[in-house]
């Protein structure tokens, strides 16, 4: 596998935006020359120096160079002053990864350049290079792996925010939208179908809210590869983390009743609940349950491993045992056990307990959002879907980029964390939900759902995730072209979801798939919408082509074509056990080597390097397609399988 362009997408996967940041002006640097300004993220600490100024992260361990310099070779540039401003570094350049990125509008030329990185280094070193007009600006980024891992969006929001000042800006502020008419449907459709086929989606529904109706609903592809059971408004599928926003709605609900406010301390309803801190304990509340800025970091690889074993109680038990990344409110931090507990704390705060706070939950949800809103195809059960007609089958992706159907049981990890993500709906059913939060908090049919107050306060921004994009309390909070843009998309292994509305545009759009990691294509149908209905010349659509070429590209890099050596794998045949993950099974079946974990098994791949030799064992199949697997023989002499995933080393040992 090839480490450093992963590395490329990972820290700098926002790295090409050239965008207004959301943050104030005391939050930001501003060069002298007035060439550029970034952001500053909280408790970083900013320092001047001559011809560039240096970020450093609260931690001292990440330096991220900002300048402009005159030139026109970008290559260059990004090498001579990484040497120059790095004392001794030594990396080559010969053996970097160099990529040229299509620029932006204005950007005349752009590129990015990964040095040399393998699993295990201390430290990685990247350059961005953006030329405008014959000036070029750099971000040269010199980051100590672990802890570029747990301030990603703290990075996302400096290479996010970096604004260059030459170029001009599109402000829809004071716009009117277009009515959405037969036209703008004909060019969204086309784009839709042209997206659909290019990312080999197997199937999707769209749905489409204007001026409190609904404008537009559809289905496109088929539900199943092979079938020709067509996807309609009505074809059932799970929505995934989309699940999150309704979760703060019932929080916001049980806050209209007085049962809770957003400021109630967790532990005056739940005193057992616990983190790894103490004083952070002490000090959690309902809101900041919901908003990602804890410190407490995504784990989910504990709900895939133990999915069968896992309750309420379990989850809010491993919770406390989660190092914090961050400094509480620091950093955007992903959790989805944190959001789980929310919900299954809520229900606590109503009178159930944590023997029945999953039943508690998904009858509030239930009777309190989906029934008053006429959501009738929309629900928790899993029996419901394996018996129900028009529900679309998920499709996992392999290491060879194939979608291929899943069983419905493999999507069961997210039942443990339902208020994270077990949600099934459809575009129909989720166009009523647009309704009801345009509307304030009343259904279409008058009811009042939510207050307004309570509704406005799930969109207050809580933390940065990049410089114009903040997360609230189960919402992303952030902007399209100066406009206000709400939303919150969802993947499992085998579906993705997409939710999203201008509030003051008034308009809204739901897009769900039948496959794994289709963001691409869900927020390209969101975007496309938004182009049509504010006449704008289409971005979405070069860009489309450039993320699938990347997609290509990257695949390119993994060569798959070794066949393992058996040999090799007849010493780890056998069964390991982690403390966090449970057990592990090695099995050689035929020519495959197959690894067990109980909840699902995956054939094994060997990746290839540039000299043709094994640089790392991975997962083939959903659920964890392409997770690196390391074999070794511990100081013992006894077999252990390693799942490092920089964060969190996970060793299985042999229980035989």
């Amino acid at each position: 596998m090839n480490m450093r362009r992963f590395f490329l997408v990972l820290m700098l996967v926002f790295g090409m935006v050239s965008l207004v940041a959301a943050q104030d002006d005391d939050e930001r640097y501003f060069s002298p020359d007035g060439l550029f300004s970034v952001p500053i993220p909280t408790n970083w600490t900013v320092e001047q120096a001559d011809g560039y100024a240096v970020l450093v992260d609260p931690d001292e361990m990440i330096l991220v160079y900002v300048l402009a310099v005159a030139g026109d070779d970008l290559t260059a540039a990004v090498d001579d002053n990484i040497r120059a401003l790095i004392p001794d570094f030594d990396m080559a350049l010969a053996d970097a990864d160099i990529q040229p990125l299509p620029p932006d509008a204005g950007v005349d030329e752009a590129v990015i350049i990964t040095y040399e990185f393998e699993m295990g280094d201390e430290t990685i070193y990247q350059g961005l290079a953006q030329s405008v007009d014959g000036v070029i600006y750099l971000m040269l980024f010199d980051a100590e792996f672990d802890t570029a891992l747990r301030r990603q969006s703290q990075i996302n929001i400096i290479a996010s925010g970096f604004t260059i000042n030459a170029l001009d800006q599109v402000d829809l502020s004071d716009v009117a939208p277009l009515t959405i008419d037969e036209d703008i449907i004909a060019e969204l459709e086309e784009f839709i179908r042209y997206a659909l086929e290019a990312g080999e989606v197997p199937g999707a529904s769209v749905s489409i809210v204007q001026d409190g109706e609904v404008i537009y609903s559809a289905g496109f592809g088929v539900q199943e590869l092979g079938g020709d059971e067509p996807v309609t408004p009505d074809t059932m599928m799970m929505i995934g983390s989309t699940s999150k926003t309704m979760t703060t709605v019932y929080l916001s609900q049980l806050a209209d009743e007085g049962i809770i406010t957003w400021d109630t301390p967790v532990i005056d309803i739940l005193p057992s609940f616990a983190l790894a801190d103490p004083e952070v304990t002490d000090e959690i509340t309902f809101r900041n349950l919901m908003c990602a800025c804890t410190g407490v970091p995504r784990r989910d690889l504990e709900l895939i491993f133990n999915a069968d074993e896992l309750t309420p109680s379990a989850i809010l038990a491993d919770i406390a045992t989660y190092r914090l990344f961050t400094g509480f409110g620091e950093a955007f931090q992903y959790s989805n056990q944190l959001i789980a507990a929310g919900g299954y704390i809520g229900a606590l705060a109503e009178g159930g307990d944590l023997a029945d706070a999953y039943d508690v939950y998904t009858a509030a949800i239930e009777s309190r959002i989906l029934a008053p809103l006429g959501m009738e195809n929309s629900f928790f059960a899993f029996e419901r879907a394996e018996t129900a007609e028009n529900v679309a089958t998920p499709h996992g992706v392999n290491l060879d980029m194939v979608y291929y159907p899943i069983t419905l049981d493999i999507e069961r990890f997210v039942t443990p964390v339902a208020p994270a993500g077990a949600l099934w709906s459809t575009a129909n059913d989720m166009s009523q939900y647009l309704l009801m939060l345009l509307a304030g908090g009343v259904a279409p049919n008058g009811e009042r759902i939510v207050s307004e107050e309570n509704l406005l306060a799930m969109w207050e921004p809580q933390v940065g995730v990049t410089a114009q994009m903040n997360y609230g309390l189960g919402w992303f909070v952030d902007e399209y072209k100066g406009l206000p843009l709400l939303h919150h998309g969802g993947n499992t292994f085998g579906f993705t979801s997409d939710l999203a509305f201008l509030p003051t545009a008034d308009i809204g759009i739901s897009v769900l798939t039948n496959a794994r990691g289709t963001n691409i294509f869900n927020e390209g149908v969101r975007t496309r919408l938004f182009e049509l209905v504010f006449d704008l010349e289409s971005d979405i659509l070069p860009a489309f082509e450039r993320l699938l070429e990347q997609a290509e590209e990257a695949m390119a890099d993994i060569d798959l074509s070794a066949e393992l050596d058996l040999g090799f794998f007849a010493d780890f045949v056998g069964s390991y056990a982690n403390a966090e993950l449970g057990g592990l099974d090695v099995q050689i079946v035929g020519d495959a080597v197959i690894l067990d974990a109980g909840e699902f098994t995956t054939e094994l791949r060997a990746s290839l390097n540039e000299d043709g030799e094994v640089s790392d064992y991975l997962f083939h199949e959903a659920p964890l397609t392409g997770l690196p697997v390391e074999f070794e023989i511990d100081g013992g002499g006894q077999p252990q399988i390693v799942i490092d995933i920089g964060t969190d080393r996970y060793v299985f040992t042999s229980v035989d």
